[in-house]
């Protein structure tokens, strides 16, 4: 685990080049953990370093427009997406046996 880092990536880029390189060589995974891709532009050069991006989005804050835009970002960025997380929706469905009159028993 790396400390949270306050310079731009665009100033020590290669720094981070070596860095990536050298956390390959050690261990089987390396995940970053970065800021929205919305609010910071290091984010877009982090995922053209890496194998691909876990997209973890919040619809709730960032509504409709902003998860289109989000979107559009993504795909402009030369890396894979490996898939997107939703977080902070709130559970609206109804549950799946809303009424334990309806379960069926397993006694014959």
């Amino acid at each position: 685990m790396l400390p949270q880092v306050t310079a731009s990536l665009t100033t020590n880029y290669r720094d981070w080049l070596v860095l990536l390189e050298q956390a390959r060589e050690r261990y089987d995974r390396v995940i970053l953990d970065c800021p929205p891709a919305c609010q910071n532009a290091d984010a877009a050069l982090l995922a053209s370093l890496s194998d691909g991006v876990l997209w973890v989005v919040h619809p709730d804050l960032l509504g409709r427009q902003g998860v289109e835009a989000a979107a559009e970002t993504l795909q402009t960025w030369s890396t894979r997406l490996l898939g997107q997380v939703v977080v902070g929706v709130e559970d609206t469905l109804p549950p799946a046996v809303p009424d334990r009159r309806y379960l069926v028993s397993s006694e014959v």
